[in-house]
């Protein structure tokens, strides 16, 4: 659970392709914006948590050229589960307790 645990979720507006950082390498005039607010991960706190807690987790990735970061939110499924599983078992031994 201290991976899920120790995760921090963020909030945030896309930016318009024109205002990336070039070194990203994104070339593009559009100006179309999803206007809605997300919610997600700084990548690269996520990638600091891996290697805190020494998790061996499949969701980040970086590619070899470029070294373009990602995160495959599918990969948080199963750790979540587990987690939720095991609350579950530790509540219902607190229910039995009392």
């Amino acid at each position: 659970m201290a991976f899920i645990n120790s995760l921090k979720s963020v909030q945030y507006y896309w930016k318009s392709p024109s205002e990336y950082p070039e070194e990203l390498g994104i070339k593009s005039n559009s100006q179309n914006v999803d206007d809605q607010l997300q919610h997600g991960f700084i990548i690269q706190e996520v990638k600091e948590l891996i290697d805190l807690i020494g998790v061996d987790w499949q969701g980040w990735a970086q590619q070899s050229f470029g070294g373009r970061q990602s995160l495959d939110f599918n990969g948080f499924i199963a750790p979540i589960v587990n987690d939720i599983q095991e609350l579950s078992l530790e509540n219902d031994k607190l229910m039995q307790m009392n």
